[in-house]
C-alpha cells in the first residue's frame, strides 16, 4: 500500500492550504461535519445566500446514496431469468471526507460486504478516509488517490491500494458504482463518454447510481459562478442526466430529483423540488 501522509488532529483536515476553500471541505460543512476551515465556511456562506437549498441538496445527495446502496445490495429474488442476489462491492468515485455514514458501514446493514473503494483526486481526503478506517475494515476497504476522469486508472489505484495483489474489488463480479454529484465537472457530452467507459469495466448485474446539481434559475446559475470565481458547473436537464445511463436500465422512477427518489417505485411524489436540487437514477447493467 502506498505510504501516507501525516494526519491533522481529531476534527481538521489533513491539508496544508487551510487559507484556500476546498469544494471537499465545503460539502463537509454543509453536510455539518468538522472536516473545515474558516475560509471553507466563509466561501460557503457566501455560496449558501445565493443557493439558499445548498444545505438541503447535500442531505439528499446522502439519503440518494443511501437509498442506493440498499437497492443495489438487496435480493431482487428471480429476475431476468435467473436469481439476482445483489451485489456485496460498492466502488464510491469522489468520496469526500467521510461523512458521519460512510458507505462501508451503509452496506454493513443490509449485507456482509466482500469489498468498498473509495476514490479521490484530494490527497487530504484520501488521507483521512484511510485513517478514519479500524483496522479489520482495512481488510476490505480500499482508498485509493485518483482522477475519476481515468476509469482504468482508478482500477489500477484500487487494486494497489487495497490488501493483496488483487484488491478488494472483483470487477469479474456485480458492483454498485456512485457517481453522487461529481460529474458536473465534465460538460454533458463528456460525462456521458466517461460512464460509458466505466460500464464497458463493470461485470453485467452491475448498478451504477448517478446525481447531479441543477439550478433551473439562469440568474442564481450566473451568481454562482461568479461567486467561484470560476467556469459554472454543468447544469445537467433532465435528458442530458438520461443519458448518462445509455445502456443500462433505469430502475423506476426513472431520472428524478433525488430528495423523493426511491428505487424501486413506479410513482415520483408530486411538487417542485424549487429553483435548485439534484437530479439522479440508478441504472443496472443487462446481463
Amino acid at each position: 500500500m502506498a505510504a501516507r501522509g501525516p494526519v491533522a488532529g481529531k476534527g481538521k483536515p489533513p491539508d496544508s492550504r487551510p487559507d484556500q476553500p476546498s469544494w471537499a471541505r465545503m460539502w463537509n460543512y454543509w453536510l455539518g461535519g468538522s472536516y473545515n476551515y474558516e475560509a471553507d465556511r466563509e466561501q460557503a456562506s457566501v455560496i449558501e445566500k445565493i443557493i439558499p437549498q445548498i444545505r438541503r441538496m447535500a442531505a439528499s445527495n446522502r439519503m440518494f446514496v443511501g437509498r442506493a446502496i440498499g437497492w443495489a445490495a438487496a435480493s431482487k429474488g428471480i429476475r431476468g431469468g435467473g436469481i439476482e442476489p445483489g451485489v456485496d462491492q460498492v466502488v464510491d468515485l469522489g468520496c469526500g471526507y467521510p461523512p458521519s455514514s460512510p458507505v462501508h458501514a451503509m452496506i454493513q446493514t443490509i449485507r456482509t460486504p466482500s469489498g468498498v473503494a473509495y476514490v479521490d483526486i484530494d490527497p487530504g481526503v484520501v488521507d483521512l478516509a484511510y485513517e478514519s478506517l479500524t483496522p479489520g475494515e482495512r481488510e476490505w476497504v480500499a482508498v485509493a488517490l485518483a482522477d475519476i476522469r481515468d476509469p482504468a486508472g482508478v482500477f489500477t489505484a484500487i487494486r494497489q491500494a487495497g490488501p493483496g495483489p488483487a484488491g478488494v474489488i472483483d470487477l469479474a463480479e456485480p458492483v454498485c458504482l456512485l457517481l453522487a454529484g461529481v460529474l458536473p465537472i465534465l460538460p454533458a457530452a463528456q460525462a456521458a463518454e466517461l460512464v460509458a467507459e466505466y460500464v464497458a469495466m463493470i461485470a453485467p448485474g452491475s448498478y451504477v447510481a448517478i446525481s447531479a446539481g441543477r439550478l433551473d434559475s439562469p440568474v442564481m446559475e450566473r451568481e454562482f459562478a461568479a461567486a467561484c470565481n470560476a467556469p459554472p458547473a454543468a447544469n445537467f436537464t433532465q435528458q442530458e442526466v438520461a443519458a448518462l445511463f445509455a445502456g443500462l436500465e433505469l430502475e423506476e422512477p426513472g431520472i428524478a430529483p433525488v430528495i423523493g427518489l426511491r428505487p424501486g417505485w413506479s410513482d415520483y411524489p408530486s411538487g417542485s423540488p424549487g429553483p435548485a436540487y439534484l437530479l439522479g437514477g440508478i441504472g443496472r447493467k443487462p446481463g
